[in-house]
């Protein structure tokens, strides 16, 4: 994960969603463990205005059997970052492995809303069809101008959107 803005970088802070620390013995043997996955926050200033611009990328959980919603602590600190945002402009991104993140983070509803609102996932994601795991939530004080979602080699598409202020 990077954030690359062509605007000053005032501040950032670097986190990591909870691991609870799974361990998963498949059938030849193999031994696979959870690992840490980062969080990272950067305060930018744009035409007089800061904005907090938040990316991450949650555990899968489906591999090990689990849902998120066994260990909803994880998203924990994804959840404090966005409730200390002080800025007024806030985007936050990324894979967040889950369907539901209002309901793994229901304080967030307030300050933050999804404006993909579709799926993210080829039809073939962990054969659940098309789903939506990857988000874009930014605050009431900004809207989208143009949203993309671009296919490529990956089991999810690109998304991408133009945020404007309003």
């Amino acid at each position: 994960m990077a954030i690359f803005s062509k605007f000053e970088i005032k501040d950032s802070l670097k986190v990591l969603f909870g691991n609870p620390n799974m361990i998963k013995h498949n059938s030849s043997g193999n031994t696979y463990y959870s690992f840490d996955k980062g969080i990272i926050k950067v305060i930018i200033e744009a035409e007089e205005e800061e904005y907090a611009i938040i990316i991450g990328h949650a555990m899968a959980f489906a591999p090990f059997g689990k849902t998120e919603f066994d260990y909803p602590e994880s998203y924990k600190p994804l959840e404090e970052l966005i409730l200390d945002c002080k800025e007024e402009n806030i985007i936050v991104m990324g894979d967040l492995n889950t369907e539901k993140p209002f309901e793994l983070m229901p304080k967030i509803n307030n300050k933050v809303r999804d404006i993909v609102n579709g799926p993210t996932t080829k039809d073939y994601y962990e054969k659940r069809g098309e789903v939506q795991m990857d988000y874009i939530m930014i605050s009431d004080s900004l809207k989208e101008d143009k949203k993309y979602k671009i296919d490529n080699f990956s089991d999810h598409y690109i998304i991408a959107a133009d945020i404007i202020k309003k």
